[in-house]
C-alpha cells in the first residue's frame, strides 16, 4: 500500500505540484503530491479488494483496512519528515 502512496504522490507532485508544504524539511514536498498519494493509496486499496475477493465479504475488515490505510497516509509522511529533524 505504501508503494501506491509513494509512486502516485511522486508523479502527482511532479505534474501538478505548486504548493510547497514543508519547505525547511523537504523542499520539494507539495500539497498536490500529498493529496495524489492519498488518492493512489485509496486506489490501491480498491484494487487490493478486487484482487482478493475474500476480503470483500467482510465489511468490518474492509472498514478496518480503510481506516488503517488513511492512518498510514496521514502519519507516515509526517513521520518521515520528523525523522529528518533528528
Amino acid at each position: 500500500m505504501l508503494a501506491f502512496n509513494d509512486v502516485t504522490g511522486y508523479f502527482a507532485g511532479r505534474k501538478f505540484g505548486k504548493t510547497l508544504i514543508f519547505k525547511i524539511l523537504s523542499p520539494k514536498k507539495t500539497l498536490e503530491g500529498y493529496i495524489g498519494g492519498l488518492g493512489g493509496l485509496l486506489a490501491g486499496l480498491i484494487l487490493f479488494h478486487t484482487i482478493i475477493p475474500v476480503l470483500a465479504e467482510t465489511t468490518l475488515l474492509q472498514n478496518a483496512i480503510l481506516l488503517i490505510t488513511i492512518f498510514i497516509k496521514l502519519f507516515v509522511s509526517n513521520g518521515s519528515l520528523q525523522l529528518m529533524l533528528k
